[in-house]
């Protein structure tokens, strides 16, 4: 296998050599663990990829994440690579006001959350947003006004790939390419990855045993 020339080739060689494994992130809820297979997990990227898409985000626009440490964040990370977005980390102990300063100055136009407790955050600042338009949510019984849920988000992305199966949407391209308004996913966007492909390819990957947070979106960077 040919080392990854970016962050998305990084992303879909692991997810061809473990296609068959059963776990590629574990989370614990309600004292259960949940395992996520390599299959769900490039399913829901490229769901959410096409979801953002969807929504009106385009290829060069910023998408927050706003949340702890949880498969979702990896899925929407992927997922603004696969969308050609760029995502902007945002700590979870911050304050509204520092969050708010962050989100204007990086020109977010969609914020992906958590949980309650961080909704009502962007909630109390959303009239200081002067470029967010779409506020998406992980925990299904967090609501609020104009608030997407993250199973919604999904479905919007598998319903934008159904109806362009039948035109020019593949899932075997390693570019690129939008044509007649629909999205080609990319697989090959990002900087180099290199010096992470440890993080994907090593003993990790045999047992499930994952954990993200997020100081690794910036270690992933710097190999």
């Amino acid at each position: 296998m040919n080392a990854p020339a970016t962050l998305n080739e990084l992303f879909y060689q692991a997810m061809d050599a473990y296609a068959d494994k059963p776990v590629a992130l574990r989370v614990k809820r309600g004292g259960t663990w949940i395992d996520l297979s390599y299959r769900d997990l490039l399913e829901q990227v490229e769901a959410a990829g096409m979801g953002l898409r969807a929504l009106g985000i385009n290829a060069g626009d910023r998408v927050a994440i706003l949340s702890e440490n949880r498969p979702e964040w990896a899925i929407v990370d992927y997922a603004c690579l696969t969308a050609r977005c760029a995502d902007v980390p945002v700590y979870q102990t911050l304050p509204a006001s520092h969050i708010a300063y962050i989100l204007n100055d990086s020109g977010a136009v969609a914020i992906c959350l958590s949980n309650q407790e961080q909704l009502d955050k962007i909630l109390e600042i959303r009239d200081q947003l002067t470029s967010l338009h779409h506020i998406i949510v992980f925990d299904s019984d967090a609501t609020g006004p104009g608030v997407l849920g993250m199973e919604k988000l999904l479905a919007k992305g598998r319903e934008a790939r159904c109806h362009s199966r039948n035109e020019v949407f593949t899932l075997t391209l390693r570019t690129t390419t939008i044509s007649s308004g629909h999205l080609m996913v990319t697989r090959r966007v990002g900087p180099s990855s290199a010096g992470i492909s440890r993080s994907w390819h090593g003993k990790s990957h045999e047992t499930g045993n994952r954990r993200l947070s997020l100081p690794w979106r910036l270690g992933r960077a710097l190999g």
